[in-house]
């Protein structure tokens, strides 16, 4: 994050959305780095997503919380709808090919040219269609650019992309 937006992350007020929250450790550092978070995960996520904010919450100058989101659901009338974001977080949010197509559907919807999405994923082998199959759906829509890549303690490439619709 720090690598990304370095001159004003930890002086500007920006705004941070993250899908696929799980546990909230992508969300809390943006927090601790002066963001405005949101964090999402499917509404069973959201209690322990709240606790991992209430654990840390004197330790964030501006607003974490944590609101519930699926991916599948219609977005046509959802909050999140009305600012759109300055970030938006995906860490390991490319796993499941039923959820493949409602997760490029939320980035397009959640997101503007103004807008930068961090996409960060463990390349797994088993997965490999999975990966190209993602890409082919924001393609035409998003240019991705790579940050940053190492391996995995299990010998994958771990990837950190930056994606700006056209």
């Amino acid at each position: 994050l720090i690598q990304v937006n370095s001159d004003s992350i930890c002086t500007t007020k920006l705004s941070f959305l993250e899908l696929g929250s799980g546990t909230g450790l992508v969300g809390l550092a943006a927090g601790l780095l002066g963001a405005e978070v949101i964090m999402t995960d499917l509404p069973i996520y959201i209690p322990q997503i709240q606790a991992s904010i209430e654990c840390n919450k004197t330790k964030f100058e501006y607003k974490v919380s944590a609101e519930a989101l699926d991916w599948g659901e219609n977005l046509s009338n959802h909050k999140l709808l009305r600012r759109k974001p300055d970030f938006l977080l995906l860490s390991d949010c490319i796993y499941y090919e039923q959820s493949l197509e409602p997760l490029v559907n939320t980035i397009k919807r959640l997101t503007d040219v103004k807008s930068t999405v961090l996409l960060s994923y463990e390349r797994r082998p088993e997965k490999s269609e999975l990966y190209v199959d993602f890409f082919k759906l924001i393609e035409s829509e998003y240019t991705n650019e790579i940050l940053f890549e190492t391996e995995s303690p299990y010998g994958n490439s771990v990837f950190v992309m930056k994606l700006r619709k056209i």
